[in-house]
């Protein structure tokens, strides 16, 4: 029994995995989360991991999976540099500093050392990184350099006038001195600058583009904004008070989960930094739990009889009336986003409860999945759309979306 007992082990692991990760979702999920640390720029990789500089210039970086920042520090022969802005694309961080000509890189997952690396024309103020290009602005100028980098790279310098806030896969975003609103052009500046409609009346200060192709977060004084690719409108996001320091880095956005990072002038419980999980998008909370749900169901295959598993088959009818009573007063909510939330939790809470159980687990679980997954769809309903859309029209939705998922349960139930 040595074996199974491991297996059944491993398999808690996995659902209890799952059980986090759908908490701290949907806790989050359209609010901005206070986590650890204290920084004036930060900067989010595609391949999840969060670089950033303090006060002090001193560099630190953390993972999607481990939040505990980590210092990196400069060689000694760089030493008394010290950091002014940070951009990271798939493979590399890249470093500027307020008093060198330096570009610093090393591997974004903080592993060996800085490499052997070049320097602006001028001294810069900002960078940002874009599929193909590492763009540097200050000085009146803005230079590009192809990457990869190495220390035979060169910039070409661009005389332009504009103060560069962020850039995308192809493009990059600045404002012009002494004018209202947001320009963007081609990573090559070949093309002219165009305005992006949006924010033509509004004074941007910080600006998250790594997820140009579907969204773009923006912040003035006051407020923080969010719009789609085109941008021909914006849209003001809860701010809960905040507002983002106001220069460039202040913003960052992880392209792959839009998960959207802020560092502010005001410290909250743990500090500066926050982070927000944009409800627009639930897509990467369920490839995740799908992707455990196989490794989980490959895993109680492999227990088999090993456990009792058809011992414990009638644990598969889940008590559905206690299930009808968890739908029905979700669908008693009457616009209180609150109610929704609550039965969230009495259900996710049911699930851990259930997680002992060791035959019949599978198909119990699937069963609750189900309806907590309907359940949150419903809270990211009232997210996205509850302050656009009639009480009417957002109960009939939450309706049509709970009773599809108390259906789905019913008929995984007596399977």
């Amino acid at each position: 029994m040595g074996e199974p007992r491991a297996l059944l082990q491993t398999f808690t692991r996995a659902t209890e995995n799952v059980l986090g990760y759908l908490s701290e979702q949907i806790v989050s999920i359209g609010k901005w989360m206070n986590v650890s640390g204290n920084l004036v720029k930060i900067s989010v990789s595609p391949s999840g991991y969060t670089w950033g500089y303090s006060a002090d210039g001193r560099m630190y970086y953390n993972t999607a999976t481990d939040k505990t920042w980590k210092h990196t520090p400069l060689p000694k022969e760089w030493s008394g540099a010290l950091a002014s802005d940070v951009a990271t694309d798939d493979n590399f961080v890249y470093f500027i500093f307020t008093n060198s000509r330096l570009v610093a890189f090393r591997a974004v997952d903080g592993s060996g050392d800085f490499l052997p690396s070049t320097t602006t024309p001028f001294l810069a103020t900002s960078i940002v990184s874009t599929n193909n290009q590492l763009i540097a602005g200050g000085d009146g100028s803005i230079a590009i350099a192809e990457k990869p980098l190495t220390t035979m790279t060169t910039f070409t310098v661009k005389e332009n006038r504009h103060n560069i806030l962020g850039a995308g896969k192809n493009t990059i975003y600045g404002t012009k001195p002494g004018k209202l609103g947001l320009e963007r052009t081609d990573d090559t500046l070949q093309g002219s600058w165009k305005e992006v409609p949006g924010f033509k009346d509004k004074s941007i200060s910080a600006l998250a583009a790594e997820a140009d192709n579907s969204m773009l977060y923006a912040a003035d004084a006051n407020t923080i904004y969010k719009c789609d690719s085109e941008c021909s409108t914006v849209e003001k996001v809860r701010s809960q008070g905040l507002v983002p320091i106001q220069s460039k880095g202040a913003l960052s956005v992880d392209p792959t989960t839009k998960s959207v990072w802020m560092v502010t002038g005001s410290r909250g419980a743990k500090g500066n930094i926050y982070e927000r999980v944009d409800g627009s998008d639930p897509e990467q909370i369920f490839d995740h739990v799908e992707k455990v749900d196989v490794n989980r169901d490959r895993i109680f295959n492999t227990l088999g009889q090993d456990v009792g598993v058809e011992q414990d088959k009638l644990e598969r009818i889940l008590e559905v009336e206690e299930a009808r009573s968890a739908v029905q007063k979700a669908l008693d909510v009457s616009g209180q986003k609150k109610n929704v939330d609550e039965e969230v939790s009495i259900l996710r809470r049911r699930i851990e409860a259930e997680s002992g159980a060791s035959g019949g687990y599978s198909s119990k679980m699937k069963v609750l999945y189900i309806l907590l997954l309907s359940l949150l769809l419903v809270v990211l309903l009232y997210f996205t759309v509850g302050f656009f859309v009639p009480t009417t029209v957002l109960m009939g939705l939450a309706i049509l979306v709970l009773g599809a998922g108390f259906s789905t349960a019913i008929f995984y139930g007596n399977r």
